[in-house]
């Protein structure tokens, strides 16, 4: 592969913006700032031009954090920066980058998921090792920016190594497995052969992650991209009911996926009020705090401050689920408004590589979602930069 000095840029731009969207060293929003000067720079100087929907998203976001400022008497330059800065770093990455941001991006978490499988899978047959790696891990701690206070290999963390799960280079695996699926779901439909080889490796690492949501998103994109492929009607409701069972089957008879969402589920089934009675951060019950949280604020949402962003004690808050999370630091309009640009982007990119019917762009759409039940993902660039794919993907594209 030869690699012109705009590609390296390229590729160097988008390897950072992922690194500050989770490696634990460097999830800092400090680094959003020179991140945003060195995105804006190479803007200027290959001459790009601001979207329309960018000037939309940017106007309703001072729109709501002004509205914001005046309900709760209080406003956080840092915090508004913060958020600015984030969706300004996702839409300048795919401007940047254009028609190779799906390419790159499913190069890179190729490379990272066969670094992590080389890692992963030794610490796996031979458990010293992750005690050598965890001490040997203590020279990178120079590059520790964000004052992570575990053990980082920078392109693998050492995360929970009894859980014999694999977090490759993120916080966590739960993590690692939502941006994976991106990946997936992204070299499906770079149609050459040669992607098939990288599709099965990040899968291999998905499954690795023991994810129950990254499980759950990748059989529901594969189910939804088969079911295409059958024309009968009835074939289509045998395959649709036996998804079903599959899916009941797995949940209650594995028992990594039956521990997390059926506990979940009934923990958060007996909880009368789910701030004072638990201290638990489950997805369930963090959904139910959410909603609480919600409740008056449903137009302008609570923004992001902590602050202001939970209703109780927000010193010790911690959310788990990104959907409502976002869904209440923006307000039902502005999440309606992200949701919507999300989906015309997934059509965008569809489109331009050749699958036009509404089954593809809208499985993908609920697959996005679905992983977004798992972490908090906005509150990092990367993924903004999926709501603004239709600036770079914007005809067919003609091989």
């Amino acid at each position: 592969m030869v690699f012109s000095n705009r590609k390296v840029v390229d590729y160097t731009l988008l390897f950072l913006t992922i690194a500050i969207s989770g490696f634990p060293f460097f999830s800092s929003t400090i680094l959003l700032i020179p991140i945003f000067l060195i995105l804006f720079t190479v803007f200027i100087v290959r001459k790009k031009r601001f979207d329309t929907v960018f000037f939309l998203a940017i106007f309703l976001l001072v729109f709501i954090t002004i509205s914001q400022s005046f309900i709760f008497n209080f406003f956080s330059i840092q915090t508004s920066t913060g958020v600015l800065l984030r969706i300004v770093n996702g839409y300048l990455l795919v401007k940047i980058l254009k028609e190779n941001f799906a390419n790159y991006y499913v190069n890179i978490f190729y490379v990272l998921s066969l670094i992590s499988l080389f890692i992963f899978i030794p610490i796996i047959l031979a458990p010293g090792l992750g005690n050598n790696l965890v001490q040997a891990s203590s020279i990178f701690q120079i590059l520790n920016i964000s004052g992570y206070d575990g053990n980082s290999l920078i392109v693998y963390t050492l995360h929970n190594l009894t859980l014999n799960r694999n977090s490759g280079p993120f916080w966590e695996p739960g993590a690692f497995g939502g941006y994976l699926v991106i990946a997936f779901i992204l070299n499906y439909f770079l149609t050459l052969k040669r992607y098939k080889i990288k599709g099965t490796i990040i899968l291999l690492t998905i499954l690795s992650t023991l994810s129950s949501t990254a499980y759950f998103s990748v059989f529901l994109f594969l189910f939804i991209f088969y079911l295409k492929k059958i024309k009968n009607f009835f074939l289509k409701i045998l395959a649709i009911a036996f998804m079903i069972s599959i899916s009941l089957f797995a949940t209650l008879n594995l028992s990594f996926l039956s521990e997390k969402v059926i506990n979940q589920a009934q923990t958060a089934a007996v909880i009368n009020n789910p701030y004072r009675d638990t201290t638990n951060t489950a997805r369930f019950l963090s959904i139910l705090r959410d909603y609480e949280d919600l409740k008056g604020h449903e137009f302008f949402g609570r923004g992001s401050n902590p602050v202001t962003r939970y209703s109780f004690d927000h010193e010790n808050q911690i959310r788990t689920v990104g959907i409502t999370d976002i869904l209440v630091r923006m307000g039902i309009p502005y999440f309606l408004f992200m949701m919507f640009i999300l989906h015309r982007s997934l059509r965008s990119f569809t489109t331009f590589h050749h699958f036009k019917e509404k089954l593809y762009y809208n499985g993908m759409f609920l697959t996005i979602l679905l992983t977004l039940m798992s972490q908090v993902y906005f509150n990092f660039p990367i993924y903004w930069s999926f709501l603004f794919l239709s600036c770079a993907y914007k005809k067919e594209h003609l091989a």
